[in-house]
């Protein structure tokens, strides 16, 4: 039997996105969205590798950062995140 946490779903993907970008830049979740693009955050590549940092820790996940370059909004982390599981 293996440990690996349950699968979640899309809204929970969602969720846990938003929740830790919002963190991350100390901002309200609610400025937050899926069609939130990066450059609109000030998210610089720095802030991104964090963010895939802390979403790896929470989600017990490796993320292929060769798989982030061309990530560009809210949802295409979101996207990325789920292909993960």
């Amino acid at each position: 039997m293996t440990n690996s946490p349950l699968p979640m779903n899309v809204e929970s993907i969602e969720l846990l996105v938003r929740q830790t970008i919002a963190k991350r830049l100390h901002i309200d979740v609610n400025k937050v969205q899926l069609d939130t693009n990066f450059h609109d955050l000030n998210l610089d590549s720095l802030d991104l590798a964090e963010l895939f940092f802390l979403l790896e820790d929470q989600l017990k996940k490796q993320i292929n950062v060769n798989q982030t370059s061309n990530l560009q909004t809210v949802n295409d982390v979101v996207m990325l995140v789920m292909t993960k599981q």
